[in-house]
């Protein structure tokens, strides 16, 4: 029983000295406190160098915290707490942590390109509505067509332009948007 209630007085701490530092990260404060944090500090919050250790290389787990490049390369400068072999490891965290934020931002950018030319194209083809002089829902025929001939002489309601210069119709006879 005794080794079981040590058991959790342990888990316990860590998890004190995990929030502690978590509470340091969501203040913005991660990198100056991982410069200035000594031994004694990281005692009086429940953990200790190798604790400190292990959070911040852990990576991706789902309760992992987030420290950013900043703030691992704070950590890096510290060989005061870790171990050249520990500097090192968390060198390589910082680069995977910059090479993530890189990729994040890119495809930040690349869905804000993706988003603009969507309504660049909405923009254009709203142009092309107004200046055609039908509007909206307004019954028409159905001709031209090359490769839906059949559809030719049907009749439907014209819902708007599609993309490529192509009109949405929705045929009277079954409800479907061509």
């Amino acid at each position: 029983l005794e080794k079981a209630l040590e058991s959790y007085g342990q888990r316990d701490a860590r998890r004190a000295f995990k929030q502690s530092i978590a509470t340091k990260l969501e203040e913005g404060d991660g990198e100056a406190w991982i410069a200035s944090v000594s031994k004694d500090a990281l005692v009086s919050l429940g953990g200790d160098t190798n604790r400190l250790y292990q959070l911040l290389i852990e990576g991706k787990k789902a309760n992992s915290l987030a420290f950013n490049d900043s703030t691992l390369e704070a950590a890096e400068a510290r060989t005061d707490l870790f171990t050249p072999k520990q500097c090192e490891t968390i060198k390589k965290r910082k680069i995977e942590v910059e090479e993530i934020l890189t990729q994040e931002l890119d495809n930040a950018i690349e869905e804000a390109q993706k988003h603009e030319a969507q309504e660049r194209e909405r923009k254009m083809m709203e142009t092309k509505a107004q200046q055609m002089k039908i509007p909206r829902r307004a019954p028409v025929k159905i001709q031209g067509l090359k490769n839906r001939p059949e559809l030719n002489g049907t009749m439907g309601t014209y819902m708007g332009l599609a993309q490529g210069d192509r009109y949405t119709v929705r045929l009277d006879y079954d409800g479907k948007d061509i």
